[in-house]
């Protein structure tokens, strides 16, 4: 095993939000992949007050998400050893191997972002086993403090709640009050509590709900809020930030959604873009008991799930397999990200371990097109041929090994 893999979360091209823990996840499935022990993460300063130019948060908001949830964020991968908060100028890269760097091809000159769901559809295509998010003890033990004072009952699912109006134009991540109220209704009636979590700036105001509890510490404490989801019979959300948690969690989840295309981030060419996702699919890299619905809230939906858990848990917690369909939706990421990948000049075995993938699938759809003659005219776009040339002639020659 080789010690460290060192990440560039590069605040020049990357937000300060929970975009940070899909670059998480997907830095975890290449240390994983490249057999590392583990994780370091560099944090280079942007231009703009030392984040990146952008008008999503002004200076003092990305300043207080960084604190308070992208660096105790950190502790929720036990592979990650540590990190630093460092100007572009203090950084030598000379010395370090590029097998040893992610993203790739990251450069001080050229960064590179790696908060999108490319890696995490690469990984998929190539049955990769998922990794998941884990709580710190502390916060474990946090949790089942509050549990043993707080509840009435131990049964509780939990439901995270998007309030803030950016990117909600029609409404889509909001949650159905008028649902739910009727679903805490029947669940009390049960003796299952329904937890709810709440947005950081409106955790303080009138309660959403009748008989619901919720759960402030949850919504100020990202490594409570974790433990809190690890301990649930099944957790509920719509598409907000903190779905990323949940949906890469140990215990199951539901995330309702559908596409709205007057919203970029909710729009289906979004979810086909950076996930090859199309209507019904799944995200990649999630686990069976992870399930997207694609549609609105619905009671008897929830409840189905709420009050029989082992209805998801027995399509297990191994990888979720992508249908045909959403096999064909994800080459053309797959195919980008391959060509971001040899951009540096360098490939590695996990790039001809794609290539052949991808190979495998265009041979086997309805296509007229060969995975070469992709690769070519999209390298030709970015004057890489040289190196998609040689992705072409060493996958040739794996093939041969293999035969």
């Amino acid at each position: 095993m080789r010690k460290s893999l060192i990440c560039f979360y590069d605040m020049a091209v990357s937000p300060c939000s929970y975009d940070f823990f899909s670059f998480l996840i997907s830095a975890e499935l290449c240390r994983v992949r490249r057999r590392f022990d583990q994780i370091k993460i560099v944090f280079v300063q942007g231009p703009k007050n030392k984040f990146r130019e952008d008008k999503l948060r002004s200076y003092s908001q990305n300043k207080i998400f960084f604190e308070n949830v992208i660096i105790p964020g950190i502790s929720l991968m036990p592979s990650c050893c540590s990190f630093e908060w460092i100007d572009r100028s203090d950084i030598n890269l000379s010395q370090v191997n590029p097998i040893n760097i992610f993203p790739r091809p990251y450069s001080l000159k050229n960064p590179v972002s790696e908060y999108s769901g490319s890696e995490m559809v690469c990984s998929q295509l190539c049955r990769e086993m998922p990794v998941l998010f884990e709580s710190p003890k502390y916060s474990r033990d946090l949790v089942q403090s509050y549990i043993k004072k707080k509840l009435t009952y131990p049964s509780f699912i939990t439901v995270t709640i998007r309030e803030v109006n950016r990117d909600n134009n029609n409404g889509t991540r909001s949650t159905n009050i008028k649902v739910w109220q009727k679903v805490i209704d029947i669940l009390n009636k049960k003796k299952i509590h329904t937890l709810v979590i709440r947005d950081t700036k409106s955790f303080h105001q009138k309660p959403l709900f009748a008989g619901a509890i919720e759960v402030h510490e949850a919504s100020i404490h990202l490594p409570f809020r974790a433990a809190l989801y690890e301990c649930s019979l099944i957790n509920f959300t719509k598409n907000n930030g903190p779905s990323i948690l949940k949906m890469h969690s140990t215990r199951p989840a539901i995330y309702f959604n559908y596409f709205d295309n007057d919203v970029v981030g909710v729009s289906e060419q979004f979810f086909k873009k950076n996930y090859g996702m199309i209507f019904n699919s799944q995200f990649p890299m999630t686990r069976q008991d992870k399930l997207v619905i694609w549609g609105d809230e619905d009671v008897n939906t929830i409840l189905s799930y709420a009050c029989d858990p082992e209805k998801i848990l027995k399509v297990g917690n191994q990888a979720r397999f992508l249908n045909s369909d959403q096999s064909l939706a994800s080459i053309n990421v797959a195919i980008m990200q391959i060509i971001k990948r040899i951009s540096g000049g360098y490939i590695l075995h996990e790039d001809v371990t794609l290539y052949r993938i991808l190979e495998r699938l265009l041979d086997g759809s309805e296509t007229n097109f060969s995975i070469s003659e992709i690769i070519l005219e999209n390298a030709k776009k970015f004057n890489i041929s040289k190196e998609a040339n040689k992705l072409i002639s060493l996958s040739l020659e794996d093939k041969k090994l293999a035969v």
